[in-house]
């Protein structure tokens, strides 16, 4: 009798413990995770553990009371905001609301994209995953080659950031006037994103048959809710203006024309 009411006060203890944890992680932007081996285990702590990370061993808990073993592979999620703070293993007994903190979604364009109509909106596609956890390529609506698409889907609710790389190129070597303007925004559910509008000027290329490239970076926060899709809209003032993809050489690797990287961050 003793020893059932031990294991009944112990079980008691950990889902105290869990709830405990939840509440915490409800209150704590965790917004980037690491791959690692358990190093220590801690006998007298059954939530409390040890990984390696860049040569040191940092604390770890488990969020649901998961058992681990020295060289265990885990995945630790922990703050960008402040890698201080506590980290916890996402386990399988781990609450949706910790396993929701790691949504990402990396998606690109191997493929060059021009326009055929001047200062007219068009749409980037993507036509390859580099990675994703509830973040969505497509959802039916396509506006590129085949198998690509403009559309990026977020069936989970919150606030996501958004970075987009660009590679863009002019070809306009013709003298006076060959300097273009590139326009790029982002849309949700096919509505302009309000301040999202980037301008970038392209100056003209040396010579015939060159062309100026350009690099460019932009991100956004911008609140989700479950079915949201964004896309990125863009206009350009010259066909000569595109964004251009390379493939891989003997010694770097392939560059894609649009880059696009999304995560939860609260």
């Amino acid at each position: 009798m003793n020893g059932d009411l031990t294991s009944v006060i112990r079980d008691e203890i950990f889902k105290s413990i869990h709830l405990i944890t939840d509440s915490k992680l409800r209150t704590a932007n965790f917004t980037s995770f690491l791959t690692s081996t358990i190093s220590y285990v801690d006998a007298s702590d059954p939530f409390h553990y040890k990984v390696k990370y860049q040569g040191t061993d940092i604390d770890v808990y488990s969020a649901g009371g998961q058992a681990y073993n020295l060289g265990d592979t885990v995945i630790v999620l922990y703050s960008n905001s402040n890698f201080n703070q506590k980290k916890f293993i996402l386990d399988s007994n781990s609450s949706t609301v910790l396993k929701s903190q790691i949504y990402y979604g990396s998606f690109y364009s191997s493929l060059d994209q021009t326009i055929s109509v001047i200062n007219t909106e068009y749409k980037y596609t993507f036509n390859s995953i580099n990675r994703n956890y509830g973040i969505l390529l497509g959802n039916g609506i396509t506006t590129g080659p085949t198998g690509s698409t403009s559309v990026i889907t977020f069936p989970n609710a919150g606030v996501y950031n958004l970075q987009y790389n660009i590679q863009l190129q002019n070809t306009d070597s013709s003298g006076a006037g060959a300097e273009h303007r590139a326009y790029i925004w982002v849309k949700k559910n096919n509505i302009n994103l309000i301040t999202s509008s980037a301008v970038i000027d392209l100056p003209k290329a040396r010579a015939s048959g060159d062309s100026f490239k350009a690099f460019r970076n932009f991100s956004i926060l911008t609140e989700i809710n479950a079915g949201d899709y964004l896309e990125l809209a863009y206009a350009y003032d010259d066909t000569r203006v595109s964004v251009w993809a390379t493939t891989a050489g003997t010694t770097w690797p392939a560059s894609p024309s649009v880059y696009v990287n999304a995560h939860l961050v609260k």
